[in-house]
């Protein structure tokens, strides 16, 4: 993963649109979107705002930057109740789903 995809995590995670989050942080929209699509650099200090705006850490954001592994649910599936079991497995970065089938 790379910080662009860090910080577009971080903002869908928070609930966040990319219009809220530029006013929330005080960056023009543009620079926004240039910032999650590796296309434009920033100060320490914005991404301090980010983090704070996302609810989460300058930690958090870097460590998600620097880990090549994306967790994907493969399978859900419900027991017949109002609960769901899921499995997991890692979608290495640039990886493509291939399938996504109901069942």
């Amino acid at each position: 993963m790379n910080l662009g995809k860090s910080i577009s995590l971080a903002r869908e995670g928070a609930g966040l649109s990319r219009k809220d989050l530029a006013e929330k942080i005080g960056c023009k929209y543009n620079h926004l979107c240039n910032l999650e699509n590796n296309k434009a650099n920033t100060s320490f200090h914005l991404l301090e705002k980010v983090a704070q705006a996302c609810s989460t850490t300058l930690d958090d954001l870097f460590r998600a930057a620097l880990d090549p592994v994306v967790k994907l649910v493969d399978t859900i599936s419900f027991d017949g109740g109002a609960t769901f079991t899921s499995s997991t497995r890692d979608l290495k970065d640039g990886e493509e789903i291939s399938e996504v089938s109901e069942g």
